[in-house]
């Protein structure tokens, strides 16, 4: 039993995707409207970010999935974590967080982040994450 993060590479893109977008896209509802699921995919297709399948081991099923972007900045490389979403995510929450730490030290990155609503601030130190700062919006 147990759970695992599957990276999804553009050929298998597709015909994973009716699979992926709709977790994304819930994850999308809880942004402040910056993307959405089309560009997601968009930015999957060019490779710019990542995607992600969480499976359940037991039968293969898709139970979750995930987008990411790793940016090299001058000083460190970061793999961020922009979306994430699945049923029952308390169960595998644990493992698929250790998964992704272990991508970031296998492609060398320096930093991990998250990003989340207000609620993940409670739970991220047991995830070993850290509140760095606050992100504050105001529509124009």
């Amino acid at each position: 039993m147990g759970f695992e993060l599957r990276f999804v590479p553009r050929a298998m893109l597709e015909s994973l995707w009716p699979e992926l977008a709709p977790r994304l896209e819930e994850a999308l509802h809880h942004s402040a409207g910056e993307s959405q699921i089309e560009d997601i995919h968009q930015l999957l297709r060019e490779a710019k970010m990542q995607g992600w399948a969480i499976v359940d081991r037991r039968n293969e099923a898709i139970v979750g999935a995930g987008a990411t972007r790793v940016t090299q900045y001058p000083r460190l490389m970061s793999m961020d974590i922009y979306l994430l979403e699945g049923e029952d995510m308390e169960v595998w929450a644990d493992t698929i967080f250790q998964q992704f730490w272990d991508k970031c030290r296998m492609m060398r990155c320096d930093l991990m982040r998250f990003f989340g609503r207000e609620g993940w601030r409670r739970k991220a130190p047991r995830f070993g994450f850290k509140p760095q700062y606050c992100v504050m919006t105001r529509d124009v």
